[in-house]
């Protein structure tokens, strides 16, 4: 041993600093420049005591472990687990983070996984500095022995082994850093899970709404309104249509129109404040008595009768009696609504009166008597206001709630419409709709009133008419005060309100503000996932606070991890040189023997007043001479070489193999999710739902390790690999670690110095954390459209064997009038020209035979029927035109139709202005009872003259098709939301069909205009965009046509929905349909994420096999290099370690600064055998030259 004497301060602190140094050629050594700094240190002096002007010297510390890292690393932990918990705060006060679609998943499941990638990068750095540093604390911390530090290996160990390792050998230090990465590792996995999509109501406050239309008086006109209103009372309560936008069954708003544009028009409600107009009566009972009874014929086919009604706040003066009555009718049921004047209590005087009972006028016709029984009378004071109210529409605009302001805001009325202004509207409405509602089917009809005496006929107001037809009333019902006094209000409200949407407002913009509440896709915390990622963080703080203190710091000159920096620390270590000499090709066995003898400790000394760190061999445990044992040829003999596991090429065959292998399981299971719709149910309740996210992330971590092992050990084999294989300067081999490079320093540094193996290994390594990454987007709950196989049967269906000629109109004329003028959707069981058979689910109960949620769609391919029409053209020259002798009446006479047999023949009244209008075609010598087949049942005549050049005219065959019809409804109310045609499937169902007659009196006589058309030709010339010229001459033949069919089939629908059923026969055979769950949410598997996935696989895979291809490590090292010794026997008495290669104080260095300032830069460097053959100097090792490849 070297007779170097010298102290050890226990603190294990550096006494000198080396702050820069510079290079002397004169004397071919490092001249360190000195600065003034002092710190405890442990120091062993090349003499009595320092020198004065001895160089100072700062110890090496990696990045990852200064104090500055580590607090770094606190720092983020709190700062993750705060942000946790500001998320969480954030989520319930807000029902979710964000609104977003499942299709833009992957921004919030890759951006967690993305973060912790990065951390975890960082923390693999911070672990394997600590495993890398932990040696050299043990030797910075006194004299130790040698095999339990030189020896010690906790790089290329596995995290497990390590683990157990560090804890049996109280490196707490390790253990902690290695428990750092593996609770990385289960909150990248839980990370995964912590974001998921849910539907959520949300609320939106001062959401901005515009009214389109405001309440004006100035506009309304009794003789403008028509059966609109009343008869939409029929269509909202006895047919389920939905009332129009704006109104409800008592009350009208404007129009409103959301503008912020940030929430989708959907399926939302909108709270706001508005003016609200609303009517009603406030009714009190009467008594009425009869006067002046007599016949005003002598038949006494009318009775003419006075009547008499008093109230307690009322007196009628005598009256007429409003309805009309015949001797004949003996006892009739009345039910009278009228309008009348007063003398009241109050200063309004005008009275609505209502009066149901029984009249008897006894059996002599010469003395008519009028006795009333079982009566009810009402005298009603109509009134109306408009005040703001709090109200709730959907976003179809469909009015859901009002509350007025009653104790608010004051009422408040029109100055230009009064309240008895308002009842002679709705009075109007009511005469105007009163055929109508008189032909209303028997089963709307009121039933006739219970009394002494049996009634022989009923006699009703159109008021009572249409209470009859909506509530359906049993038959005494209408003489119970409060039911009469309940169903009046109520039905006066309702037209009142149709009335005021319709007839007392004008276009005016308003602004308002509003709240609104969506059912929006929200982005939610999980809260398993959040409270195991928070109790981890937590973990993770005190663990990395912990290593605070415990990670080993300023333990070595410099960085020892590559063989440069190794070489500079061996070039001053000459005692431990001298002993491993010729143990570069012993096995680790044989090393640790060898070494078990010794102990070692670091210094820092000085010689020449140049500071030097160097690991200092102590004498023998045994006071033996120091002589290395001559095993090198009994090594060599056996050819032992390292070789992992993980350098294997089978392994690496065996991992690139599974990892290709994963993206076959991968498409599969895409291709089964995309064709099933999923791949199961997901119940979002359910702690299931976590296995979905953490399983796959598992599964990738574990590929990640296979992957990343062999690209560690590609790695700790680089340097050697390229020095076993030909001489290599400094910068590529002796001065490159790849182990403690960063990866994407690696693949740059490895393009630069070509060394392909290393870059497609560094490749793979930067490839690998993406693996968690991608799959925590592989699979995400969405709505699923899945059809299941359901079967339906049928409960009516069509009636071919009825007479069209025959089939009451009246019965679709209603609906005609909503569907045209109010713009409702289509009543059940019909969508546009098309009628359907009723049909229900085929169970006993008619249910669907699975749980189905509302809002759901089922699909069946239905038997729907179709009138058409088969027109054509005739021009005027073909036309006979005669006109009347004593009027404007024109006989039109149709040329010789084929089936025929005879001409057929029409007429109108000419009164000079454009004309059009659809009558029955009429064979001369035939009556219209009994047509032939195929004989038009129609002839159109329109024009602007009654003149040849100014008149056309067609006629159409008419029928009825059959067609199958796939067909979309929404359960459970079985509205028809599409109908697709299957025209290559039409049939003829019957050869008759509804006369276009019958059409236009199904059609309302609501568009006036000053010409001289029909219902149908209004209808038609009705619409924005037709002129009148526009349906004239020959060209516009085919529009016309058009547009006759549409309504025709329309009215047909209608018709045949309201009349045309029967009842089903037995024994019809069942429909196959599917239905579509609503919310039945299922685990996809989604496209990119599972693309990108098997991208990455693919990748890694083939960079795995090309790096196995070009680095064949066989034959490389005799045994793993992570140890100190183990690295350092490959250096030992070798020429790089003599003064002139290493100069004093390089240990000092950098591996940058030993390249700036020449160090190793004349040399070319080798690996293998040095020494004349059967020699006691051969060795194994790294020198200057080229070695010899084979002993």
């Amino acid at each position: 041993m070297a007779p170097w004497t010298g102290y050890h301060h226990p603190t294990g602190e550096s006494q000198f600093e080396l702050q820069d140094t510079s290079y002397d050629s004169a004397k071919d050594a490092l001249k360190p420049t000195v600065q003034t700094t002092t710190t405890s240190a442990s120091v062993s002096t090349l003499g009595d005591k320092p020198p004065e002007n001895a160089t100072r010297s700062r110890l090496w510390t990696p990045v990852f472990l200064r104090k500055s890292a580590v607090i770094g690393f606190i720092c983020l932990y709190i700062a993750l687990a705060v942000t946790l918990g500001v998320l969480q705060a954030l989520d319930i006060k807000r029902q979710g983070l964000a609104t977003t679609m499942s299709t833009r998943h992957f921004l919030w499941t890759y951006g967690p996984t993305a973060i912790l990638a990065m951390v975890a990068t960082g923390w693999g750095q911070l672990e394997h500095r600590t495993k890398q540093m932990t040696p050299w604390a043990k030797l910075r911390s006194g004299p130790t022995q040698a095999s339990k530090a030189l020896l010690l290996d906790y790089v290329s160990e596995a995290q497990p082994n390590a683990l157990w390792a560090s804890l049996k050998a109280s490196d707490y230090a390790v253990a902690l850093a290695i428990t750092g990465s593996l609770l990385l590792k289960l909150l990248t996995v839980l990370s995964t899970g912590l974001l998921t999509l849910q539907l959520e109501s949300r609320q939106h406050n001062h959401i901005p709404l515009v009214a389109l239309d405001h309440f004006d008086a100035s506009v309304f006109n009794t003789s403008l309104i028509d059966a609109t209103p009343a008869l939409s009372v029929v269509a909202f309560k006895s047919l389920n249509m939905s009332y129009p936008p704006g109104t409800s069954d008592s009350y009208a708003i404007p129009t409103l129109e959301m503008r912020d544009h940030r929430i989708e028009w959907g399926n939302i409600t909108i709270k706001t404040t508005i003016d609200t107009f609303h009517a009603d009566l406030t009714c009190e009972p009467a008594n009425m008595t009869t006067h002046n009874v007599s016949c005003t014929s002598s038949g006494c086919e009318l009775v003419h009768m006075d009547i008499s009604v008093e109230s307690a706040s009322c007196k009628f003066k005598k009256f007429t009696w409003p309805n009309r009555f015949s001797f004949s009718w003996r006892n009739t049921v009345f039910g009278s609504a009228f309008a009348a004047s007063a003398q009241c209590s109050n200063e309004e005087s005008n009275r609505f009166v209502l009066a149901t009972g029984l009249l008897d006028l006894g059996s002599d016709i010469k003395n008519i008597t009028a006795r009333v029984e079982n009566s009810t009378v009402l005298v009603c004071e109509p009134h109306y206001i408009i005040k703001p109210a709090d109200i709730t529409i959907d976003s179809n605009g469909a009015l859901l709630d009002v509350s007025l302001h009653d104790q608010v805001a004051p009422n408040k009325t029109l100055p230009l419409l009064s309240e008895w202004d308002l009842l002679e509207g709705v009075i109007s409405s009511l005469s105007e709709a009163y055929s109508s509602l008189s032909l209303m089917p028997s089963n709307q009809k009121p039933l006739v009133l219970a009394a002494k005496s049996t009634p022989s006929i009923a006699s009703f107001s159109s008021f009572f008419t249409l209470m009859g037809a909506v509530t359906r009333i049993s038959n005494d019902t209408f003489t119970d005060y409060n039911f009469l006094e309940r169903e009046s209000r109520r039905l006066y409200s309702l037209v009142a309100a149709q009335i005021a949407k319709s007839n007392i407002m004008t276009p005016e913009k308003e602004n308002h503000e509003g709240t609104c509440h969506v059912t929006e896709q929200r982005l939610r915390i999980r809260g398993l996932s959040l409270y195991f990622m928070q109790a981890t963080l937590g973990v993770l703080t005190i663990t990395t606070a912990c290593l605070y203190s415990l990670v080993p710091r300023a333990v070595t000159s410099g960085d020892p991890g590559t063989i440069g920096g190794l070489a500079a620390i061996m070039a001053r270590s000459r005692d431990l040189s001298a002993i491993l000499s010729s143990a570069g090709a012993l096995k680790l066995e044989s090393l640790r023997s060898l070494l078990s003898n010794y102990k070692c400790e670091t210094v820092v000394g000085y010689h020449a007043n140049v500071a030097q760190f160097s690991i200092e061999v102590q004498e023998k445990m045994d006071n033996t001479d120091i002589e290395p044992k001559k095993t090198t040829e009994e090594t060599d003999q056996k050819g032992h070489w390292w070789h992992p596991f993980s350098a294997n090429i089978i392994t690496k065959s065996i991992i690139a193999a599974l990892l290709l292998l994963l993206v076959l399981p991968l498409e599969l299971i895409y291709q089964k999710s995309r064709h099933s719709g999923g791949l199961a149910d997901v119940d979002q309740e359910s702690y299931i739902r976590y296995t979905w996210a953490y399983v796959p992330a598992a599964v990738m971590i574990a590929m990640q390790l296979l992957a990343g092992m062999i690209g560690f050990t590609a790695r700790i084999f680089s340097p050697y690999y390229y020095l076993r294989m030909e001489p290599s300067v400094a910068h590529k081999a002796i001065l490159s670690d790849q182990v403690s490079r960063m990866t994407i320093h690696s693949l740059c540094s490895s393009i630069k110095d070509r060394h392909y193996a290393i870059t497609t290994t560094a490749l793979s390594m930067l490839l690998i954390p993406f693996f968690t990454i991608a799959v925590s987007g592989l699979y995400a709950a969405r709505a699923a459209q899945i059809p299941q196989d359901v079967s339906f049967g049928f409960s009516n269906v069509f009636n071919s064997s009825y007479d069209p000629e025959y089939i009451s109109s009246d019965n679709g004329s209603l609906i005609m009038n909503m569907l045209l003028k109010k713009n409702l959707s289509d009543p059940l069981w019909t969508h546009g020209e098309l009628a359907f058979p009723k049909i229900s689910f085929a169970t006993n109960d008619s249910l669907p035979p699975f749980p189905v949620a509302d809002g759901s769609n089922f699909s069946v391919v239905l038997p729907a029927l179709r009138a058409n029409l088969d027109c054509t053209f005739i021009s005027g020259n073909q036309l006979g035109i005669e006109k009347s002798k004593i009027s404007e009446y024109r006989w039109i006479t149709f040329p010789n139709t084929t089936k025929c047999g005879d001409a057929l023949s029409t007429g109108w009244e000419y009164d000079g202005k454009p004309f059009g209008t659809l009558q029955v075609a009429v064979p001369l010598e035939m009556s219209v009872l009994t047509p032939p087949a195929n004989c038009p049942r129609v002839a159109v005549t329109y024009g602007t003259s009654p003149d040849s050049a100014g008149i056309n005219g067609m006629t159409c065959l008419s029928s009825i098709q059959e067609l199958q019809v796939n067909t979309t409804f929404l359960y459970p109310s079985y509205q028809i939301v599409e109908a697709e045609p299957f025209e290559n499937t039409t049939k003829v169902f019957s050869d008759g069909a509804l006369s276009l007659v019958r059409m236009n009196s199904t059609l309302p006589y609501t568009y006036r205009t000053n010409d001289t058309f029909d219902a149908t030709f209004q209808t038609i010339l009705s619409r924005s965009n037709v002129s009148i010229e526009g349906r004239m001459g020959e060209s516009a033949f085919p529009a016309l046509v058009e547009d006759i069919q549409h309504l025709y089939r329309m009215s047909f629908a209608q018709i045949m929905n309201q009349v045309g059923r029967m009842p089903a026969p037995s024994g019809m055979e069942a429909l196959n349909g599917t239905i579509i769950n609503a919310n039945r949410l299922r685990m996809m598997q989604t496209f990119w994420s599972t693309r990108i996935l098997q991208f990455l696989l693919a990748l890694t895979a083939i960079c795995v096999a090309i790096s196995a291809y070009l680095m064949d490590t066989r034959e490389t090292l005799p045994k793993n290099p992570c140890s100190i010794a183990a690295a350092a026997s490959l250096l030992a008495s070798s020429e790089m370690l003599k003064e002139g290669v290493i100069p004093r104080g390089s240990e000092w260095c950098t591996d940058k600064e030993m390249e700036q300032k020449g160090i190793f830069q004349s040399y070319l460097f080798s690996l293998g055998w040095w020494g004349e053959k059967g020699t006691p100097e051969r060795r194994f090792g790294i020198d200057i030259g080229r070695a010899e490849w084979s002993k």
